[in-house]
Order: structure tokens, then C-alpha cells, then sequence
């Protein structure tokens, strides 16, 4: 999955704060994997700007037929075409938008720009976005390419190089896509689907050079944040699913990100009393993310009924509502209604509106919630609306009503939800500290402070589940605010500590609070012993583990060869109210991250390397 990235670039005084050129001076593709479309890791940049421009978007493709000849081993050669957007940094000064294309045989782990680009030169305006797949009928490769002003250009090519423009078609702006799918599922029932960045969508015929319309343009969803979506190329036919994955253009101030991705959904054609449709339903592996389960069954509802004991901001909610009598019904999510007008056959959300009839009486309803967003789906992925805003932190109820009479509901199940980033997550900068050797110098002291300087541990270790730990009361103030939240924390923490003080009443069955010191060195002495595999006895992959001063001091938990013990168990990184010194053999090891009570010292705030590959 490739991405565009703007990394943050001063304006010069001497120019436009407006200035295209140097907004987009570093317009770079930046590189993410996973393996299930809902945990992702990000990998270093792929394709950087060059004398041709700046990186705009496109796709990719595995040339499992060699036909470019970049393969050299046995690896299959992955491809990615792309629009160099010149005019947009210093390089590129008065050329124009071409297309373009590099390519990786190591799974895109190291990437090589094509020696012969552009493949593809200007042709007019500013044509961008090219979006290629194999056509197997034809045996070639196939571009759509937005040229300009709502126009589309259909290009094919043998061998990714040399490409041909075949026909050109009127209808939609900017980020072209395009593939075929069954309707209802009937493969002898396919049809093309043909889409730019808004999403409204042609269905219609492809032959390899000309796509031709069924009919007008069909609006895909009625939300206020998706843009520029792409579906995934090279799905095994095992899988056999249209995935796609859209823009979300969310505001998101204060985060080290800008705005986000949609959740990713599975897309259908399905036939329905207006035709062919295509549907978006969330994919399978939100289960992943499922944590605990609330059900309700059958209830007939007459006014407002609050949800108990919910905890957290993140949800998956489904539910079936039969109107009895009422005008309205609906949810209010954190504050946010959405709501069904019986008359108006309506579903609504923050102002954004979707036709939408009862199908058998009822109405389905799903939901994903998440900290800036709520997506609904309707009626099995008929309504798609996706709808972008930060939800407040102080509403964490969620609520069925009904107005104008009575609603049942039926089958409501709320999965409270982990995060998607299930790992330990490091802040941005640490990608440009990890293997690099820092002294304790002014120069590198101030390159740590400028990275972390806005760093809280909250952040950092945000969402993860509280069982074990033994200290909270003595821990520094660096520390002490990671447990503000914690309802929402959906990593398990595993605490070693000797001194204890205070420990939550919510803390999980088995755990223990001791008068004195004495009586909690004497707990810890029986329960792990001072041997530092003894330790390691408890840890579990994906743990985090909250340690004392006192604990690191007096059980060899810094040794290195015990710290690899912790690396190997997957343990993903430490958190204590130590000081640097006393952590400086973990930090050392660069095998696990460590966050210390020197939080923006040199030595103390050094990340580790994270410690598997499958992250």
C-alpha cells in the first residue's frame, strides 16, 4: 500500500505562503505493509523527488511476467507508476506533468527509479494519476490516466515502458479506477466498474482500449471526508475481494500526521430496485480488532436508552431497527446523531443525507468509531457515508432513540475495539534515530530535544489495557499520565515494581496492594524470585513492561543478555520511572524502545530498533 507524503517544509519569506511550488517542494511516496489491511507498518520512503518533479499519485503492479525486464533474482518484480508533477520543487523548473515509473525487487523494500522515464510525456494539462492493471483478454497492460477538465485517456502498453493512448472519455476528476466485478456474485454476470476521485462511478463494458457507460454517472457514498480511493491490484484469487482503501480528509490538529485513511471495505455489485449498485461493507478483519463484546436482545424502544457499561472511544456497533409507530430512530454516537426519518426515507449524520428505504420492514445499521470519525453502513453496504470529525472527549455515551412513537430493535452488538496499532508506537523521529550512534553533545542532545520535544506518554502508549501493575503512586510525573485513560487502553501491561503504594481498585483479580515495602519485596521475592529468567516467566508477546527504579536496580533486569531474553518473548518496549543510567544497558541493546524518567534527555528517551520484522 503506497501513499503520498508531504513531509512539513518552511515557506520562504520571499514567496506566496500559497505557493504550490513550495508546498509541495517534498511531495515523496511514503510506504506502508500489512497483512491483514488493518495493522500497518510503515517502511521508509519509496520514490523521492527528482529532476522530473515532485511524486503525485498512482498505483502499482507485480510483473509476474517480467514483461519490463527489471526481474534479476526470483522474487517477482513489483512496478509502481506514478506522475512526476514537475514545476513543483527547484529541480523541475519549467518542465510539465509526466508519468513515470521505478520499480523494487525486494518486495519494495529498496526501490529504483527507471533510467528511461518519462514513460509517458505531457499530453495536457496537468494529466496525473495513472492507475494500470493487466488485462488478461488482451494479454497487456492497461492505464487510465485523468488528462484534464473531467476527461479520462485509456492507454495500453506490452511492457510498461512504451505506452499507447487508445480512447478517452468524459466524466470524472482526478484519480482514476477501474476493474470488473460479478453482480450478485454470479461470475458469468460481470460488470466493469470505472471511478475517479469523488467516487461516483460509471458501470459499463471494457475491451482493453474503450470503456463504454451502461448509463450516467451513479453516486458511491454520501459522506463529507472520502476522497481519491485506490482497490488493491494482485489480490489472490483464493481471496478473490475488491478491497479499497480512501482518503480521509479529516483536520486532525496536533497529531504528527495529516489527516488519515478510511477504513478499508470490500466492495460488491449487487442488483436493486434502481439498478446495479455497488456496495460497501467493512472487511472481515475489523474482527481483529474486536475486544469486548455487548449484546442486547430484542427491545422495544419508547424514547432514549443509554448504553451501560461501555468503556473506551472505540466501537463497532450493529443493530436492526423495525419502526413501530415512530418518525425517527437512530444512535447517538458521543454526542453525534444519526438518524433514520421514517417519511423522508432518510438516514442522516452531520448534515450529509442518504436515501435509504426499509428493506422488510427494517433498517440495518453498522458502525466503526473511531477518536475523528464514524463510518455507517446501511442495509448491508447499500449506504456508504463516512463521516469525518473529531468526537468529543468528554462524551463517551452511546444512545438509541426513537421519536414520534416506538422503534424495536433488534440484534444490537457493541465491540468495544483495540487499537489498529497493537504495537508499541513509537513518536515521529524515532525512524531517524534508530541505528545511529548519538553522543552525549550539545549537536545531538538538541536533534533529540527538537524530535520529542512535544513527546507525551500518553500518546505513545495510547490504548493499552491496565492488568498488574503494581506502582502507580511513586511513579514520576513523566510517567503518571499514561494511566489518565485507562479504558482505553487495549495493550496488557505487565508491572514490576517493588515499592507500592496505590493500586487501582478496577486492577485485575490476583493482583495484590501491600502495606509496606518490606511486604511487597517479600510478594515479589516469592512470586518471580531474583533470577532474571524468573522474570521472563510472565512476559507474553506484545506486553509491555512498567518497571520501578528499585525493580531494574535489584533483579538483573538490565543485563543485556536479559534483555534479549524480554526481545525474544516479544516484549515491545519499557516503560519506567528509572533514570537514564539505570536503563542505559536496555537502551543499549537498541533491541526494545524504553521510556524513562529522563524523558528528554539524550540518553534516556534513545529508542530501541522494534523488535520483529512482522511489525
Amino acid at each position: 500500500f503506497l501513499r503520498m507524503r508531504r513531509p512539513p517544509r518552511s515557506t520562504p519569506s520571499n514567496s506566496s505562503a500559497a505557493s504550490d511550488v513550495y508546498k509541495r517542494q517534498n511531495m515523496t511516496w511514503g510506504h506502508a505493509v500489512s497483512t491483514d489491511s488493518v495493522h500497518w507498518k510503515e517502511l521508509d520512503d519509496a520514490i523521492h523527488p527528482d529532476r522530473l518533479g515532485t511524486i503525485f499519485s498512482g498505483s502499482a503492479v507485480i510483473d509476474e511476467k517480467n514483461t519490463a525486464g527489471f526481474q534479476t533474482g526470483d522474487e517477482k518484480v513489483i512496478v509502481c507508476i506514478y506522475t512526476s508533477a514537475a514545476g513543483t520543487n527547484d529541480w523541475s523548473k519549467g518542465r510539465r506533468f509526466t508519468q513515470s515509473i521505478a520499480y523494487s525487487n525486494d518486495r519494495g523494500r529498496t526501490w529504483t527509479v527507471y533510467e528511461g522515464n518519462p514513460v509517458i510525456e505531457h499530453i495536457n494539462g496537468s494529466n496525473r494519476d495513472p492507475k494500470v492493471i493487466w488485462h488478461k483478454p488482451t494479454n497487456q497492460w492497461v492505464m487510465a490516466l485523468y488528462l484534464d477538465g473531467r476527461e479520462m485517456g485509456f492507454f495500453t502498453s506490452k511492457d510498461l515502458k512504451n505506452w499507447k493512448l487508445e480512447s478517452r472519455l468524459k466524466g470524472f476528476h482526478e484519480c482514476p479506477e477501474l476493474f470488473e466485478l460479478p453482480v450478485d456474485g454470479d461470475t458469468n454476470n460481470m460488470r466493469w466498474v470505472f471511478y475517479g476521485a469523488k467516487g461516483d462511478y460509471f458501470l459499463g463494458d471494457f475491451d482493453g482500449k474503450e470503456f463504454k457507460p451502461d448509463g450516467e454517472a451513479i453516486g458511491f457514498h454520501y459522506g463529507n471526508c472520502f476522497y481519491a480511493s485506490q482497490t488493491f491490484n494482485n489480490i489472490p484469487e483464493s481471496d478473490g475481494r475488491r478491497i479499497q482503501i480512501a482518503w480521509g480528509r479529516i483536520k486532525t490538529p496536533g497529531m504528527p500526521f495529516n489527516q488519515c485513511m478510511l477504513f478499508p471495505v470490500e466492495l460488491t455489485l449487487h442488483t436493486t430496485e434502481d439498478g446495479i449498485r455497488m456496495f460497501a461493507e467493512p472487511i472481515r478483519e475489523i474482527e481483529t480488532l474486536h475486544r469486548r463484546k455487548h449484546s442486547i436482545g430484542t427491545v422495544l424502544l419508547d424514547g432514549e436508552k443509554t448504553l451501560d457499561d461501555l468503556k473506551g472511544q472505540l466501537f463497532h456497533i450493529t443493530a436492526q431497527f423495525t419502526p413501530a409507530g415512530a418518525a425517527e430512530f437512530g444512535l447517538t454516537v458521543r454526542g453525534l446523531p444519526i438518524t433514520y426519518n421514517v417519511a423522508k426515507n432518510t438516514l442522516s449524520c452531520k448534515g450529509k443525507n442518504a436515501p435509504l428505504k426499509l428493506k422488510d420492514g427494517k433498517i440495518k445499521l453498522e458502525l466503526l468509531v473511531d477518536r475523528n470519525s464514524i463510518e455507517i453502513f446501511a442495509n448491508d453496504g447499500r449506504v456508504y457515508m463516512p463521516i469525518g470529525g473529531i468526537l468529543p472527549e468528554d462524551n463517551k455515551s452511546i444512545k438509541l432513540f426513537t421519536k414520534g412513537g416506538k422503534t424495536k430493535v433488534r440484534a444490537l452488538e457493541v465491540y468495544e475495539l483495540n487499537s489498529a496499532w497493537r504495537h508499541l508506537t513509537t513518536p515521529v523521529g524515532v525512524r531517524l534515530l534508530e541505528n545511529k550512534s548519538f553522543d552525549d553533545s550539545d549537536e545531538a542532545r538538541a536533534e533529540i530535544l527538537e524530535l520529542y520535544k512535544d513527546l507525551r506518554l500518553t500518546d505513545v502508549l495510547d490504548g493499552m489495557d491496565l492488568i498488574g501493575l503494581q506502582d502507580i503512586g511513586l511513579m514520576d510525573n513523566n510517567i503518571r499520565p499514561l494511566w489518565r485513560d485507562v479504558e482505553d487502553f487495549s495493550h496488557r501491561i505487565v508491572g514490576f515494581a517493588i515499592t507500592v503504594r496505590h493500586v487501582p481498585t478496577d486492577v485485575r483479580a490476583g493482583q495484590n496492594s501491600f502495606p509496606n515495602i518490606a511486604a511487597a519485596k517479600k510478594w515479589k521475592s516469592e512470586q518471580y524470585g531474583r533470577a532474571p529468567d524468573a522474570w521472563l516467566k510472565v512476559a507474553k508477546p506484545n506486553d509491555v513492561v512498567v518497571i520501578d527504579a528499585g525493580g531494574i536496580k535489584e533483579t538483573g533486569f538490565i543485563g543485556s543478555n536479559n534483555s534479549l531474553g524480554w526481545a525474544q518473548k516479544g516484549v515491545v518496549g519499557v516503560v519506567t520511572n528509572a533514570g537514564a543510567r539505570d536503563t542505559d544497558e536496555i537502551i543499549k541493546t537498541k533491541r526494545i524502545p524504553v521510556y524513562c524518567k529522563n524523558a528528554h534527555s539524550t540518553r534516556g528517551i534513545r529508542p530501541g530498533r522494534l523488535i520483529a520484522e512482522s511489525y
